[in-house]
């Protein structure tokens, strides 16, 4: 027979029983009939909801006074005991002082091969891997055999031979295998310091792959010729180099440096991958080595093919990976390696994500990697102990910051964990539209993220500011208008409603309007080597197709102005002979092709058009085309002139369409949204197509900034907000 305490503990507990009192005299908990009908309960005994409704007040006991009660009581005997659990009770009083003389006893878990101590350059990391580390290499492995291997030989012992070249470098890098050296192609002293203070004012904000106060010291001695530094350092030294006079125009290469940028290009770009086939970059487990390989990478985007880029980024992303570049690794590695590590991760994953999608291809992005530091450059220096205090607000990471939000946002898409693809549902209209209204929910919340932690503090006064603030706008005006794309589930788009059509257009109009404006303010000049190489293409391409479906109304009015101020801030487009883009020459036809029905549909009103001088041109490149039995073989120099030859001046962009409140502002050019397939919603960025090698005055400063374009202020930019 149980003792009476155990009566006490499974009793019930009857009308105005309860627990001991807080010190105010209530019960520390609702009794059980409010609980249940979720009112709230004045907690005395018994409580004024239980009086009114003359019901029996009953209050929980405290979690702590039952298990006082269950302790006095014992165990209960009217509780039957699993047989499982009864078995393992049996074998753990068998077996309990046999397992306790072994856990005393050396074992196999004391072998001599773990009793060896690790060697310090061997260095166990949070990941499922092992970071090596010997002097400025590193290494991560993954495989057992590969971390078993680590432990019987040296640090030294995992590492190439990067002495040693074969000759893969220059091959993968287009070199002639007699291209070895790199004397006469230093920079002069005068050159040098112009051209490190250009990187520091238009490459280097926008891609912190550089420590630039420790990094001044090591350019300035690799600068004074051979032999002075180290084959590591020379490569980083022509890269900056390359990086500078890609942001310039010819106009101020030939101010600031007295010769011709395509001359100086061509000499530094040449010691830049002479440099690093000399440094073994390849196999090469130097830090600096690939950082100077990303920043040379950066810089020749504009010039060579998407596939050959895609490629060549694809060995970025590889070697990072196997310094471990993609992990968040800390141990065995100083403060400033880590904080360095994390920023030149996160350019190499734009750099591969962006190359990827200019063939044409889907990307898939991880939402976890090493998120870099809130921190200034002057916050972190290589001798530092301590990991840097992240700070709040605005500092020299904020457009990297902005991107790697971008990218996460993105990574999280991919990931399924925000939804964005009506994928195993069957399509409707309804699903159609719900799955839109959560898409737009979540370009809200990152929108409310970037404002909350990086916008608001920006200083419309500060180029890099600005141009953050730019770029973080079109970026959600991109993802609005990917919103709109629908998934037809194997259905024509023509199924979708005149509602879903129209949206689409005027999100994508809005985009095009975006990209115009962005290239009208001359406080960003600096950077638009960098917006140049991004564009979005998908939704010009939208436009266009709507225009031959829909050619009459004010809308449509309103994209043809937009598509003739494109040309004019883009003359690059029509280099078509020479490009090596083809969808420059698709755009162009396509845009030919929109103004023929255009005036077709005119004519069958009774009007005429006036042709423009943009249209006039592209005809005159398409019957050239048809004429040489599609193989153009036009010079680029002269068809770079042909826009003046007819009178296309470009025009300064009104302050009226910079200031519509109605419109979200521009986005990071690095980062478009929305791919050229329209099945592929989880991508947000449009192919790095817009590339041509002439980086010209017409193409870089067009005509089109001017002092007298003025922005409307930071709460202009965030009133336009939601939608369109």
């Amino acid at each position: 027979m149980a003792p009476t305490s155990c009566a006490i503990a499974v009793a019930p507990i009857s009308a105005g029983a309860a627990g001991p009192p807080l010190a105010n005299g209530l019960q520390p908990l609702s009794c059980f009939r409010c609980a249940h009908r979720k009112v709230r309960c004045d907690r005395v005994v018994p409580c004024s909801n239980c009086i009114r409704h003359d019901a029996v007040c009953d209050f929980p006991q405290p979690r702590t006074e039952k298990r006082q009660r269950r302790k006095m009581a014992g165990p209960p005997t009217s509780r039957k005991t699993h047989p499982r659990v009864k078995r393992y009770r049996d074998v753990f009083d068998t077996l309990g002082s046999e397992v306790e003389s072994m856990a005393e006893s050396p074992g196999p878990a004391h072998s001599p091969l773990h009793d060896r101590t690790p060697s310090p350059d061997l260095v166990d990391t949070d990941a499922a891997g092992r970071l090596i580390v010997e002097g400025n290499r590193s290494r991560f492995i993954e495989e057992d055999l590969w971390m078993r291997v680590g432990e019987e030989l040296n640090a030294s012992a995992l590492f190439p031979g990067e002495d040693e070249d074969d000759g893969t470098g220059g091959l993968a890098l287009g070199l002639s295998p007699e291209t070895r050296s790199t004397e006469g192609l230093y920079p002069s002293h005068h050159h040098f310091h112009q051209l490190w203070s250009i990187y520091l004012s238009n490459v280097h904000p926008i891609t912190m792959i550089l420590h630039a106060p420790s990094a001044r010291g090591i350019l300035e001695e690799a600068a004074k010729g051979p032999g002075h530094a180290s084959k590591d350092d020379a490569a980083l030294l022509f890269a900056t180099m390359v990086g500078a006079l890609t942001s310039v125009t010819d106009a101020e290469c030939a101010r600031l440096l007295g010769e011709k940028r395509s001359v100086l290009l061509a000499r530094y770009r040449l010691g830049c991958e002479v440099a690093l086939t000399n440094a073994n970059f390849l196999i090469s487990s130097n830090l600096c080595v690939l950082q100077a390989y990303t920043i040379y990478l950066v810089a020749i985007n504009p010039h060579v093919d998407p596939c050959k880029m895609w490629n060549l980024s694809g060995i970025a992303t590889r070697n990072a990976q196997r310094l471990g570049l993609h992990q968040e690794l800390v141990s065995g590695l100083t403060a400033f390696e880590t904080e360095m590590r994390r920023r030149l991760w996160s350019q190499i994953a734009i750099l591969d994500v962006t190359s990827t999608q200019s063939v044409g291809l889907q990307t898939h992005i991880s939402h976890k990697f090493p998120t870099p530091s809130n921190v200034n450059d002057a916050d972190i220096f290589p001798s530092m102990k301590e990991a840097p205090k992240q700070r709040i607000g605005a500092t020299d990471m904020i457009f990297c910051n902005l991107r790697h939000k971008v990218m996460k946002f993105m990574g999280q898409v991919n990931s399924g964990k925000r939804p964005w693809a009506a994928s195993g549902k069957q399509w409707t209209p309804a699903v159609n539209q719900l799955y839109r209204t959560e898409r737009e929910r979540a370009v809200a919340e990152l929108e409310d993220e970037l404002e909350l932690e990086l916008l608001r503090y920006c200083d419309m006064l500060n180029p890099v500011h600005f141009f953050t603030v730019i770029v973080a706008r079109l970026t959600l005006c991109k993802l609005r208008y990917s919103t709109w794309k629908p998934r037809l589930g194997g259905k024509s788009e023509s199924d979708c409603s005149e509602k879903d059509r129209d949206g689409r257009f005027t999100a994508a109009l809005k985009v095009l309007e975006y990209e115009n404006n962005a290239n009208s303010q001359p406080s960003i000049q600096r950077f638009l080597w960098h917006a140049h190489q991004h564009f979005s293409w998908s939704s010009l391409v939208q436009i266009l197709g709507d225009l031959m479906t829909r050619p009459c109304g004010e809308h449509a009015e309103q994209a043809w102005e937009q598509v003739r101020l494109l040309y004019s801030c883009r003359p690059s487009l029509y280099q078509t002979a020479k490009s090596k883009f083809p969808i420059h020459r698709g755009i162009n036809k396509m845009v030919v092709d929109a103004w023929r029905v255009k005036e077709t549909a005119a004519s069958d009103c009774g009007r005429t058009l006036t042709v423009p001088a943009y249209i006039t041109v592209l005809r005159e490149h398409e019957q050239r085309v048809e004429s040489m039995g599609q193989n153009p073989q036009v010079s680029g120099q002269s068809a770079s002139k042909e826009p003046r030859e007819h009178g296309l001046k470009p025009r300064h962009l009104s302050n009226t369409s910079v200031q519509q409140t109605s419109v979200n502002w521009p986005a990071w050019p690095g980062l478009t949204v929305g791919t050229s397939d329209p099945s592929n919603d989880n991508g947000f960025l449009d192919a790095t197509l817009d590339q041509e090698i002439s980086m010209s005055v017409e193409s870089h400063n067009c005509g089109v900034y001017s002092s007298d374009i003025l922005m409307p202020p930071l709460n202009q930019y965030v009133s336009g907000g939601g939608g369109w």
